[in-house]
């Protein structure tokens, strides 16, 4: 079941899923997709598509000149974010694997949020912050974070970005049509989807589940 796709892809992907050029990046990420079986490799390769676009338009000083987001300014890592069954997997292994820790209570008390916006904003604002957050404010899954973080530019002035008080603000994002279209193609593609901690949840679960099935045989 497909939830939670992000807004914004979602509304380039309605715009432009006719547009020659945007529809074109929308179709080769399907194809990129349906040809790996691996969850792992369908979550790497979305998000090298998704790089090389980005990077493209980083080529262009006016938008490196008004883009303003900085390292260890995570305002986006309090506010709720969508991934796919592929990416959630990968994130998984991070934390099966020990290569990061995270706050176990913290996850549960996002998870209560479920998909709900409504019900993410009353939780505290500790207790919304990014369970991969560091605490030095840096991303410990970097290379491998979701989609959505890596398109998540923002042009206006960066107190816009504060939900401290549990309060979205209007802000002005880099616009991203390309990528996009590639995060909605992803999107359309999982067969699972949703909030990141949620995702995050149920593919530990899947794993402790058969983990504990490897024990019983």
């Amino acid at each position: 079941m497909n939830i939670n796709i992000p807004a914004i892809a979602n509304q380039t992907y309605t715009k432009l899923k006719n547009h020659p050029v945007f529809s074109s990046a929308y179709k080769s990420a399907l194809k990129l997709l349906r040809r790996n079986k691996s969850p792992r490799n369908r979550a790497r390769l979305i998000h090298s598509e998704i790089d090389k676009s980005i990077t493209k338009l980083f080529k262009d000083p006016l938008i490196k000149a008004h883009v303003q987001c900085r390292s260890q300014c995570s305002a986006c890592c309090y506010t709720q974010v969508s991934a796919t069954e592929d990416e959630a997997i990968v994130l998984a292994d991070y934390i099966q694997k020990r290569k990061v820790k995270i706050d176990f209570d913290r996850l549960e008390k996002q998870v209560v949020a479920q998909n709900s916006g409504i019900e993410w904003y009353k939780l505290r604002y500790a207790d919304r912050r990014c369970i991969f957050l560091g605490d030095d404010n840096l991303c410990q899954v970097y290379e491998d974070r979701p989609s959505v973080c890596r398109t998540n530019y923002v042009v206006s002035d960066p107190i816009m970005c504060d939900t401290s008080d549990g309060k979205l603000r209007p802000l002005q994002l880099l616009k991203t049509f390309e990528s996009d279209m590639i995060i909605a193609a992803h999107f359309h593609f999982s067969k699972n989807s949703g909030t990141l901690p949620q995702m995050i949840y149920n593919a530990l679960s899947q794993n402790l589940a058969r983990a504990k099935e490897k024990i019983l045989r």
